[in-house]
């Protein structure tokens, strides 16, 4: 499994992590070229550039910065925008610089742009992030790689007051090994000190508490040590059809999950792995449970 992570001087395990993300307006850009290779610890890491607020107009007076980058580096790619930077892909396949758009796909008309225009990874969220079966035969013949957010429940713009929240999109770390099969990258969503310890706990694969303190904008008390361990099982492929009324598997294992906390009764139990320290959990649990401060 690759985990990626965006650039923050608090994240203690870059001698691990598979990719780091990075936004070209936080640098300084006469010391890009060694400030970037300086935190990539590994020789098969890769770096991702987000050059998506740079005006297009400006691209070439940063090419050569893009360029010397890959030579150095070349498990490279940059990070554009569908919308306002469309002008300067032709620019980029001109130089082979690989590239993603920093935009989420939830749909298919959105999935199969990203594809013709040449994106090799695509972020797969929302309702899309169900029909991930359906999807594999395209990934793997087009050879592009599924991005997915963990650690953020997702819906569609304007329905997230309108939808359970267990239905909506997220992993929790005990399914990572599941998802495994259709995604190639999680990317945490999480920053600044809290990053290292999600990081931990996805690595993991183990959360024995409420949900709702791990997974930004689940708006659920939702204890996982009484979810039932199958849960990932049943999304993965469904479509969502709840949505059109035709499934209430994900409400009904949720409502057995609630008789279970009532009754004292857990169904994950406690992995014989390293423990985060409590410490760090604590401090994870206040910096979460304020999120909607932030």
């Amino acid at each position: 499994m690759k985990f990626a992570i965006h650039y923050t001087n608090l994240f203690r395990y870059y001698d691990e992590i598979d990719e780091v993300l990075f936004d070209f307006k936080d640098i300084n850009r006469d010391q890009i070229i060694d400030f970037i290779p300086s935190i990539v610890k590994k020789d098969n890491q890769k770096i991702i550039l987000n050059i998506s607020e740079i005006e297009t107009g400006t691209i070439p007076d940063i090419l050569p910065y893009l360029l010397k980058l890959k030579n150095i580096h070349p498990n490279f790619l940059v990070q554009i925008d569908l919308i306002t930077q469309k002008d300067i892909i032709e620019l980029l396949k001109d130089n082979n610089l690989e590239f993603m758009f920093i935009n989420y796909c939830n749909n298919y008309e959105l999935f199969y742009s990203m594809i013709k225009l040449g994106a090799k990874d695509i972020y797969i969220v929302e309702a899309l992030a169900f029909d991930l079966e359906l999807l594999q035969k395209i990934r793997k013949e087009k050879n592009i790689r599924f991005r997915i957010l963990p650690d953020i429940a997702q819906s569609a713009v304007g329905s997230a007051t309108a939808i359970p929240e267990i239905t909506k999109f997220w992993v929790r770390p005990e399914d990572i090994e599941l998802y495994e099969k259709y995604v190639d990258v999680f990317e945490l969503v999480h920053i600044d000190e809290r990053q290292s310890v999600t990081y931990e706990i996805y690595k993991q694969q183990q959360w024995l508490g409420d949900l709702s303190d791990l997974i930004l904008d689940l708006n659920l008390e939702i204890n996982n040590i009484n979810l039932n361990p199958r849960f990932a099982f049943n999304r993965i492929g469904c479509r969502k059809k709840c949505m059109l009324e035709k499934c209430n598997l994900c409400q009904e294992i949720y409502n057995l999950s609630k008789k279970l906390g009532e009754a004292g009764i857990s169904i994950i139990k406690e992995k014989k792995k390293s423990e985060i320290p409590q410490e760090e959990k604590e401090k994870l649990l206040q910096s979460l449970k304020a999120k909607n401060n932030l």
